[in-house]
């Protein structure tokens, strides 16, 4: 880092379609957390993450895909630790 820009380096190169997909992945699985009213942790994200790549980055803001994940999740999390009761907000449960 350099004093003269105060620890700040612009980077002004374009970010990959990869790298933006990740970052939308990224983005959507934390807004899914908050949705079902999860706490968000690095391990959490990561879980949800990794369950969420059976799906198309658009889907993953359907509640149907939603309703998936969090059964998905819960079940993983049961089978990691013995806990895991997914909150479902009204707008997410199956009629």
């Amino acid at each position: 880092m350099s004093a003269d820009t105060g620890g700040y380096v612009r980077n002004i190169e374009s970010i990959g379609i990869e790298d933006r997909k990740t970052i939308v992945r990224l983005s959507n699985c934390i807004e899914i957390l908050n949705r079902l009213g999860r706490q968000i942790y690095d391990t959490s994200i990561m879980q949800l993450y990794d369950i969420s790549m059976d799906f198309e980055i658009q889907e993953l803001i359907q509640p149907k895909t939603i309703r998936i994940l969090a059964k998905q999740l819960q079940q993983q999390q049961r089978a990691t630790n013995g806990s895991g009761g997914v909150y479902q907000p009204h707008d997410m449960q199956e009629e």
